[in-house]
């Protein structure tokens, strides 16, 4: 979802919500490991960064999401950089693999920034799908605040 004033939001359940902000414009996307595996997320950024031409200002929010996650093994295959094994179970980790997209993208891990809950084992303030298999949902929202003088 794009919008160049209007606050625009997504609704996640484990998956990243992600928010791009360059200038006077936001995007606002839910990052699932199936947009990833279908290069959607990493196609629209890129076309983003063409579009935008100057990604030294673009800043990047990732919003609380599951962090390591139970996979099978062709995962390994798709995601080698950020599936790990423990004792033959495969692990992703989606937040470490969208930081290496935006550092592919040349987006300054500076302006990336990482919120530190994880709705898989903080499920008392998240939600998670996996833990708790229900329909709910966590929504992140975007806006501009003009300044407020006192």
């Amino acid at each position: 979802l794009y919008s160049t004033w209007k606050p625009c939001g997504v609704y996640t359940a484990d998956c990243i919500p992600l928010a791009i902000l360059w200038k006077n414009s936001r995007v606002v996307a839910h990052v699932s490991w199936m947009n990833l595996e279908d290069w959607i997320v990493q196609n629209s950024v890129k076309n983003l960064c063409r579009q935008w031409e100057d990604v030294v200002d673009m800043y990047v929010y990732i919003g609380p999401s599951i962090r390591l996650y139970e996979v099978w093994e062709e995962f390994v295959t798709k995601f080698p950089w950020t599936v790990r094994e423990e004792s033959w179970i495969y692990f992703f980790d989606m937040v470490s693999y969208m930081k290496i997209l935006l550092d592919w993208l040349g987006i300054v891990d500076s302006n990336v920034k990482v919120h530190p809950d994880c709705t898989y084992t903080n499920s008392q303030k998240r939600f998670s799908w996996r833990k708790m298999r229900e329909a709910w949902r966590n929504f992140m929202w975007v806006a501009r605040l003009s300044s407020m003088s006192s």
